[in-house]
């Protein structure tokens, strides 16, 4: 069965499932690299007004620290940095950890699609899974994307 998800289902999902549950990036394309959506989970920014950008550069140096990339990894979450490094020995957490490592420094990291219009997670899901089951082709599969964004954008 393949479920197309996160990361942030890992931990629980492996809590049932236990070794049965595997993580895997998308296959590469025909250039060889892998690309897939995904985010950091760190999008912080300092306004131009902040009262105390000081202290918020702090935070900020912090949370992308060494210190709290082993302290995110120990508590099961999924650092952004040095993850293939802090990938526990087995398990589902070591195949996000290496997935990720892998898309973020060999291959492309793009923004999450789903946000392109208010049915495009469904779309997506559903005519990537017809590719991987072989029920259609890789240009049927891009023509009904185009037909979801190009519904919407024509609204606009």
């Amino acid at each position: 069965m393949l479920l197309i998800g996160g990361s942030w289902l890992g931990p629980d999902m492996e809590a049932v499932m236990g070794e049965d549950l595997r993580f895997m990036a998308p296959p590469p394309g025909v250039d060889g690299k892998v690309a897939t959506t995904g985010g950091t989970g760190i999008p912080f920014s300092i306004p131009a007004a902040a009262a105390n950008p000081a202290a918020a550069a702090a935070f900020i140096d912090f949370i992308t620290s060494d210190d709290a990339m082993e302290m995110i990894a120990e508590n099961g979450g999924m650092p952004v940095n040095r993850a293939a490094e802090l990938a526990p020995d087995s398990g589902v957490n070591k195949d996000i950890y290496e997935a990720f490592d892998a898309v973020s420094t060999e291959g492309t990291l793009l923004p999450y699609l789903d946000y392109a219009t208010p049915s495009f997670a469904d779309t997506a899901g559903a005519t990537i899974q017809e590719v991987i089951g072989g029920q259609a082709e890789p240009a049927a599969a891009a023509d009904a994307l185009q037909e979801d964004y190009g519904a919407f954008t024509e609204g606009s």
